[in-house]
């Protein structure tokens, strides 16, 4: 199977946009002539192969340029939220041995001081905008720049004097990913290209399309590449298939909408917040609908109000679109399940794509037949190779039978007599914001470093329109406001805005369970 890189490569002659941003198009081989470029400019400066880099990845060209770059090297891109605070960034680079960083320009006074012993390059965002836009973009983002040595933008760096090889290696380390995994701690998941492009080459199958006519779609890429699901089906899917990467460096209803009245967007890629945001607007209706021919959804469980209010917008305009729930892991690249325009059923996250089975076991580990509910068990050729140096962690939650390794997800759910998944809930410990995971250890961890917190709970508040997290703090002080203010400034300062409680409450005593357990249930009854 071929690499990330060599699965695009190929495209380079095909007379067709790949990426499309702020109103530019890129055509595949410009695109493909980028990524040369970049990763003969990035070798001279030193990068080589199975060297981990960190790339701070807003949707935007360049940032794609940059990861296949890497890929051609043969460098490991450890990819990460583009509004992650300095601190997370320098530990998450220490936690791989990264000693290189790739960040957009207008994040070079935040990182800078926090970088250590580290080296950086730069992303030019100017060069990705529209003719307006970069001509105001010095002069919005003025303070940001300045100071700024213009030798450390990727695109300044001089070409390289000598040839590489290219890096041919599919089953290799190549991408390191930021997960819950299937315990609700924070850790790295090791993927290689053989996981992705499993995905990519059938995404065909999972649109109900022959491999022609995906040719010239366009794929809303706004999830950002840190994420699984941004990254397999945003970018690489449509990258390999011929069609386009609509990059969007962050959701805007209003925009969306505009994208499909202009025929720039064929398939949506959702989590719950932009389903219902769509819905709000009064123009998301009408005949330009028709454009739209699927829209997929993850990342939060949605309340199945919100699949009938789509599917019904869809059927007014006379559009074959319909709100289509699929389920998925990153430790296993992207998806493993969905629902097919031809076979969906709302209530479930649909059947296994090619190549995954699936199972539901007791705590025993006794497979169960269908309709009950249990623990679920994939078994996928697009698995994670490990988690980071934590073999005893991976050989806990892979467990290899008759030569087909099982992943032990952490989730539960069923599956019915028709052979669909459904998904209950998480067992982990863990929250999906925006379709963010959110781990209630890094929060709780962060609060008890406070003398004055005795005991803490974090509680994800459910709420249809804004769903958020609430952190209880158990202290016997009485200058409550003023230790919720600075257990949230500290947390604002180590964790991403979305990890980040909306609600502090400090209590003298939090609530017990018989057995001494925080009883969560009753913080939220309290808190409602």
């Amino acid at each position: 199977m071929p690499t990330l890189y060599q699965a695009i490569e190929v495209n380079h002659c095909f007379k067709g946009t790949a990426l499309s941003f702020e109103g530019k198009k890129i055509s595949y081989s410009t695109f493909i002539d980028n990524v040369d470029i970049f990763a003969s400019k990035l070798y001279a400066y030193g990068v080589r192969k199975n060297q981990v880099v960190t790339l701070v990845s807003p949707n935007v060209p360049e940032t794609i340029y940059t990861f296949y770059a890497l890929n051609k090297i043969g460098a490991i891109v450890l990819v990460v939220h583009p509004l992650i605070p300095p601190m997370v960034l320098n530990e998450a680079m220490e936690s791989v041995e990264s000693k290189l960083v790739i960040f957009p320009d207008i994040k070079y006074l935040d990182y800078k001081n926090s970088l250590k012993d580290k080296d950086y390059l730069l992303l030019n965002i100017k060069s990705d905008l529209n003719l307006l836009k970069s001509a105001l973009y010095p002069l919005i983002y003025k303070s940001k720049l300045k100071n700024i040595s213009k030798d450390k933008y990727i695109y300044r760096l001089p070409l390289s004097r000598e040839s590489f090889e290219i890096n041919k290696d599919d089953y290799k380390p190549s991408v390191y990913l930021r997960s819950g995994g299937t315990t609700g701690n924070s850790k790295t998941v090791v993927l290689n290209d053989k996981a992705f492009n499993n995905i990519a080459f059938q995404c065909h199958k999972i649109l109900g399309f022959s491999q022609k006519e995906v040719e010239g779609k366009k794929m809303m890429a706004v999830l950002p590449i840190f994420h699984g699901f941004g990254l397999a089906m945003g970018v690489h899917s449509p990258l390999v298939n011929r069609a386009t990467s609509a990059l969007m460096i962050s959701f805007s209803a209003k925009k969306v909408v505009k994208k499909i009245k202009k025929n720039e967007l064929s398939f949506l890629l959702l989590i719950p917040y932009m389903a219902r945001k769509l819905l709000e607007r009064k123009d998301f209706k009408g005949t330009k609908l028709k454009n739209l021919t699927h829209a997929f959804m993850g990342g939060d469980k949605a309340d199945l109000k919100l699949f009938s209010e789509f599917n019904e917008r869809m059927e007014k305009a006379n559009s074959k679109c319909r709100l289509l729930e699929g389920y998925g892991m990153t430790e296993t690249a992207s998806v493993n399940f969905v629902n097919k325009l031809d076979s969906y059923k709302i209530g479930t996250v649909g059947k296994p794509i090619e190549g995954v089975k699936a199972r539901i076991v007791d705590d025993e580990g006794k497979v169960l037949e269908c309709g009950f509910e249990g623990n679920i068990e994939i078994s996928t050729n697009t698995m994670m190779l490990e988690y980071l140096n934590d073999s005893e962690l991976t050989k806990e939650v892979i467990e290899i039978e008759n030569n087909d390794s099982w992943l032990k997800t952490g989730d539960i759910g069923k599956i019915d007599k028709d052979g669909y998944l459904i998904f209950i809930r998480r067992k982990k410990e863990m929250f999906k914001i925006a379709g963010i995971n959110v781990f209630p250890s890094d929060i709780n961890r962060i609060a008890l470093t406070f003398e004055d917190v005795k005991d803490c709970a974090t509680v994800f508040v459910s709420n249809d329109k804004h769903p958020y997290v609430a952190l209880f703090l158990e202290s016997e002080t009485k200058n409550k406001v003023e230790l919720a203010q600075l257990v949230k400034k500290e947390l604002c300062s180590e964790l991403i805005k979305y990890s980040v409680p909306e609600k502090i409450i400090v209590l003298d005593k939090l609530p017990r369970t018989n057995v001494g357990k925080v009883d969560k249930n009753a913080l939220l009854n309290l808190y409602n």
